[in-house]
């Protein structure tokens, strides 16, 4: 028997085999390709063995074996990027198409505290998504959430962020006017700046 060896990237997931004998007359036959294929073979990562069988006129036989080294994939892209803000409920989509990591959402209202992000990755689950994903709390100001992919080769790793800028809060009224030992001759309302008392 001969062997032979191969490697091929992570992204590569099937291969096609093709092998052709010295003579017109020999056959060739590929051993255990995938199911309704001839020659078609399904590489997991690591190291596979594939056999191929030559045979001659005459009857006689070899055997040869491809070995496949199949890396881990590189793949620490994000294939969608949602983020729902809990007051309102609707799902907003972030466009990844441009290649862009880094997003800044502006004008996010005062009455906005809470948000839900969600992360979903494009090798998943062979990539894996940690980070500041699910409910956060939204302070008044920056709020910068970072999201980390892991390829599953588990060096390469790519870093999103996701900075939401809530309105600081514009209310400058009071919810009380109390005077000691008086009281006022208006009913308090918060928007009403102007009352009397009798001394």
């Amino acid at each position: 028997s001969i062997k032979f060896t191969v490697s091929i990237p992570g992204s590569v997931g099937k291969v096609i085999v093709t092998a052709y004998p010295e003579s017109l007359t020999s056959t060739v036959r590929y051993v255990a390709p995938d199911a309704g294929t001839t020659n078609t073979y399904s590489v997991p990562v690591g190291t596979t063995q594939k056999e191929i069988q030559i045979s001659s006129e005459s009857g006689g036989s070899r055997s040869y074996y491809l070995e496949i080294v199949r890396a881990k994939k590189t793949d620490a892209t994000l294939s969608s990027l949602t983020y729902t803000y809990t007051n309102d409920g609707v799902v907003h989509i972030v466009d990844l198409s441009h290649g862009d990591k880094d997003f800044i959402l502006e004008d996010v209202p005062y009455s906005t505290s809470q948000v839900y992000i969600s992360a979903v990755a494009n090798d998943a689950p062979a990539a894996l998504v940690s980070g500041q994903t699910g409910q956060q709390s939204i302070a008044p100001g920056p709020n910068k959430f970072t999201i980390t992919v892991t390829a599953e080769d588990g060096t390469t790793v790519e870093e999103y962020s996701l900075t939401v800028e809530r309105a600081r809060n514009t209310d400058a009224t009071l919810k009380l006017l109390n005077i000691s030992g008086e009281t006022l001759n208006e009913t308090f309302v918060k928007t009403n700046t102007n009352y009397t008392m009798d001394v």
